[in-house]
């Protein structure tokens, strides 16, 4: 807190006045007896102001009067004492000093704001020391006293920027700013729709009129009772052309296996036959190479309806792939009606 305002200009009946000292609470600036104005109520406000980082009191009635001085303050913080001082000349800086406002070193103002806002606890996201003090120091000259504007520093301030401080004051800024960003993204999102919608880059921007809306609705049915009608469709030719296909398959393994058999009884024969000719070296072999090639081209038949089976596989897989296609195909345009 301020503890402490001194200067060798301030003058009580034609002596330099003691160190005005401030009390913990609610400190009174009060007039003389007799209610008199222009004793420098608002001066000695202007001074506070001045010794928590402002520049109104540079401007002041008193600093033309008076001309070049310097106001020592003392600030305690946690039971530790700070002593500084400013010169009516130094409008970016202030003076460290040593308990009796011996000049130890000069530091930037800013640096000077953030140690007041850090020991005062005001640290908030956004926010500045002297954005949160600064327009609540109302004082006759600062042009900031309209009891029509409370909030504003200025009565040419934005609206906005008077509530931006009272939100920042109460540390609620942050949580507030989140959603201004959030909903500035929707309504440039909403914005780019509808100018897009009226160049008509799009088909189907936002619906404005309840007769657009069951348009849409119409032809969304549509498109539903088409894609079931093409999955009806397909799934009852895959399954006609699958049973087809299995008898055609079955009766064709039925046929090879029978060949298979025969093959393997007329080859057992024809190793019995050619046993008894390696013995009987006169006998004719014209019936038995007969048999031979009979049985060569029962295979050559076989093999080709194996081919054919093959062919049937390939149109089955190729009809598949065809109505997986038809079906996302119309997926994707129910998708864009949404």
């Amino acid at each position: 807190m301020l503890k402490k305002i001194q200067c060798d200009k301030f003058i009580s009946k034609g002596q330099v006045r003691p160190p005005i000292e401030f009390k913990k609470g609610l400190n009174t600036i009060l007039g003389g007896v007799n209610a008199n104005n222009s004793i420098g109520k608002s001066t000695l406000l202007l001074i506070i102001d001045f010794a928590y980082g402002g520049n109104s009191y540079l401007n002041s009635d008193a600093v033309n009067q008076v001309g070049l001085h310097t106001i020592n303050f003392e600030f305690e913080f946690n039971g530790t004492s700070y002593f500084f001082s400013r010169s009516t000349t130094q409008k970016t800086t202030i003076n460290k000093c040593d308990g009796k406002f011996n000049f130890i070193e000069e530091i930037n103002i800013k640096d000077f704001l953030s140690f007041l806002q850090e020991q005062y606890g005001v640290d908030f996201y956004g926010s500045s020391f002297r954005e949160l003090i600064s327009r609540y120091f109302r004082i006759y000259g600062k042009n900031n006293h309209d009891e029509k504007k409370p909030l504003h520093s200025d009565p040419r301030e934005k609206n906005v920027a008077a509530i931006t401080a009272l939100e920042k004051l109460f540390n609620s800024f942050e949580v507030i700013e989140s959603y201004r960003t959030e909903f500035k993204k929707v309504s440039d999102k909403l914005d780019a729709l509808k100018k897009a919608k009226k160049q008509d880059v799009i088909s189907y921007g936002s619906i404005t009129t309840k007769k657009r809306y069951n348009e849409n609705l119409s032809e969304l049915e549509k498109i539903k009772d088409d894609l079931r009608n093409h999955t009806v469709s397909n799934n009852s030719n895959y399954v006609d052309l699958d049973l087809k296909q299995a008898d055609q398959i079955s009766q064709i393994k039925t046929q090879l296996n029978i060949l298979m058999r025969n093959r393997t009884s007329t080859k057992t024969q024809l190793s019995l036959v050619e046993d008894n000719l390696s013995s009987n070296p006169e006998v004719h072999h014209g019936p038995y190479e007969e048999l031979e090639m009979f049985q060569r081209r029962a295979l050559k038949n076989n093999f080709k309806k194996l081919k054919r089976l093959n062919c049937v596989e390939l149109r089955v897989a190729s009809m598949n792939k065809w109505s997986d296609l038809t079906i996302e195909s119309t997926r994707k345009k129910e998708k864009r009606l949404y």
